[in-house]
């Protein structure tokens, strides 16, 4: 089940389609020459791929720590780190951002566990700005009033605690009054855009701070009472607004052009196996092919 594996009476067992060695000659020649410019096509599509991520991140960055204005006056945020901040910007601790912060269920949240329910979100359903819920857990109704401290509502943010931390999402509609084990929770207010303080966790700003305070060998983790000290460069609330529907407007495209090459890659690959399964088995004629 853990490692499938055979014998070596049943290797020497198998049936193989076998060819004259000039045959052979001229199949491995031909799977070399096909295989090779696939493979090409490949690489070149995982790079692109990987240049697209660092334009994504390079947005994010540039967006809530300068701003969307690139000719905007500047001012020092009193953060040597974060640096230059627009002015009419200030620097500001998550705690002074956020009307509270908490901690979902920590303790054997497995106890409540039923086979459907209230959705309840763990660590592993969580990815930047978005919610992973094909294979979430359940709690009952009751469960989820019992458990209203850590119960999440549309617009609060959920952060990371353990072996990923950091990674922060918003809750949207279709999750509001759900729950969640061991993350972060951060609650939102009218005062701030909650969008727009995902990206900030996602962003450098955010991760940089993790890094600094994380912990852990196995599993990494940090601690709330670090977070919410926590310093973010922060806009006033429209301009948040605004950041946020950048942002999203330009990861979307970016998200569908990966997506698209992502998909080519998975169709070059099969292609690459057909054709392997093709030649040695003799579908496809490589003495013309080759000639």
């Amino acid at each position: 089940a853990k490692m499938p594996r055979t014998n070596w009476d049943d290797m020497g067992s198998l049936q193989l389609p076998v060819p004259s060695m000039f045959e052979q000659t001229k199949i491995a020649a031909f799977l070399d020459r096909k295989t090779a410019q696939i493979d090409n096509l490949i690489e070149i599509k995982r790079k692109q791929i990987e240049r697209l991520k660092e334009e994504r991140t390079a947005i994010i960055n540039q967006a809530v720590t300068k701003g969307l204005n690139p000719d905007a006056k500047m001012k020092e945020s009193g953060i040597e780190w974060i640096g230059e901040i627009p002015e009419g910007w200030d620097a500001k601790r998550l705690k002074h951002i956020s009307p509270r912060q908490s901690v979902g269920l920590v303790i054997n949240p497995s106890t409540y566990f039923v086979d459907e329910g209230v959705p309840f979100l763990l660590g592993g359903n969580i990815r930047e700005g978005e919610i992973n819920t094909i294979k979430v857990r359940t709690i009952s109704a009751e469960s989820n009033e019992l458990l209203h401290q850590s119960m999440l509502f549309e617009g609060d943010l959920v952060v990371v605690r353990v072996g990923y931390p950091g990674i922060t999402a918003v809750i949207p509609p279709e999750l509001d009054r759900c729950n969640c084990g061991s993350m972060m929770v951060v609650r939102r207010a009218e005062s701030f855009n909650s969008h727009w303080l995902c990206y900030a966790f996602n962003s450098k700003v955010g991760k940089s701070q993790i890094d600094i305070v994380k912990y852990g060998a196995a599993q990494q983790q940090f601690n709330i009472s670090h977070a919410v000290e926590f310093w973010f460069p922060v806009p006033p609330k429209d301009e948040q607004d605004n950041i946020a529907s950048f942002i999203n407007d330009k990861t979307c495209e970016i998200d569908e052009t990966i997506s698209t090459a992502q998909q080519q890659i998975q169709l070059l690959q099969e292609y690459r196996t057909t054709l392997i399964s093709d030649a040695v088995t003799g579908k496809i004629d490589i003495r013309e092919e080759a000639a």
